[in-house]
């Protein structure tokens, strides 16, 4: 794990993008399950100490109730920053997306090098709701955002 997220950082993905810290605890709103998609797809975080964060997103066949993995995630502070480090499967490498802002409902993170998505936006919602946006350039080089509502799993 570790090999991979120090490759994502040092990649030179983030060179022009603004510094912007936090704390890992802030976001441990996240910690749980949450789905979406009618339980197809479930989203999974766990604190690791006190510094990391780890998530996965994982398939659900419905026949079988089998889960399938389809992407790591690590938020992390390093040094002055904190990033939010994805692993999908399709990618042969991690990517790195460094924290740009933060608020009471949420943050936002960018890597304006990366192809698709170049941010990510995780906002808390009302009863239990989450939404997760990715954006970034679409084929008409306009912004395209696409948006993943996701409501939290009974623990």
């Amino acid at each position: 794990m570790w090999r991979w997220l120090k490759m994502a950082v040092c990649a030179g993905a983030m060179a022009a993008t603004p510094s912007f810290a936090s704390d890992v605890q802030d976001f441990e709103w996240l910690v749980g399950s949450w789905s979406r998609s009618g339980g197809r797809i479930v989203e999974t975080w766990q604190l690791l100490g006190d510094s990391v964060l780890q998530g996965a997103s994982h398939v659900v066949n419905a026949e079988t109730g089998e889960r399938r993995q389809d992407e790591w995630i690590l938020l992390t502070r390093l040094g002055e920053d904190t990033f939010y480090i994805t692993k999908p499967k399709q990618n042969p490498e991690p990517v790195a997306f460094r924290l740009v802002e933060t608020g009471d409902d949420g943050a936002v993170f960018e890597n304006l090098e990366h192809d698709f998505p170049q941010r990510i936006l995780y906002r808390s919602g009302e009863s239990g709701a989450m939404t997760v946006s990715i954006e970034g350039p679409g084929d008409n080089g306009e912004v395209q955002r696409i948006d993943f509502h996701y409501e939290r799993l009974g623990e």
